[in-house]
């Protein structure tokens, strides 16, 4: 890419000074070689040209990439965050219902409220647990 670069710079600056050298005023060597180095460089560089737009493309899509990346780690981030916050909010409804619960029924002890919030986690685990398993069982029907 630097090589072409340079290239095209040296076919400029000599035909800028062509130009001068034949009695061209300053402008018109300035226009006339930057048109006359642009016409070289496309019969001439072409090879070299080809390879720095290979380059140039690799390194548009290697950043797209990253880009492409960065922006799925932010969404699962973001996800994660929404799922945390939407068990937080459950837990703490599950919690402060329970304790409306005790304190209407007088029994918001420590003690009990741990015991009792104990059992309650591992009933529903145990409800779930069932249903699962009732899920994946096929259901059994008589006289086929």
């Amino acid at each position: 890419m630097i090589k072409y670069l340079l290239a095209r710079l040296a076919l400029f600056v000599l035909a800028v000074t062509v130009l001068g050298v034949l009695g061209a005023g300053r402008e018109l060597a300035l226009i006339a070689g930057l048109l006359i180095s642009a016409l070289l460089a496309y019969v001439l560089l072409g090879r070299m040209r080809d390879a720095s737009t290979i380059v140039i493309v690799d390194r548009v899509k290697s950043r797209a990439a990253r880009r492409r990346a960065a922006r799925v780690d932010e969404d699962e981030l973001y996800e994660d965050a929404q799922v945390n916050a939407d068990t937080d909010s459950v837990e703490r409804v599950a919690a402060e219902t329970i304790h409306a619960e005790r304190v209407g029924a007088g029994t918001d002890h420590p003690e009990t409220v741990h015991a009792e919030t104990a059992d309650a986690t591992t009933a529903d685990a145990e409800t779930a647990a069932s249903a699962a398993h009732a899920a994946q069982q096929p259901a059994h029907r008589p006289g086929l």
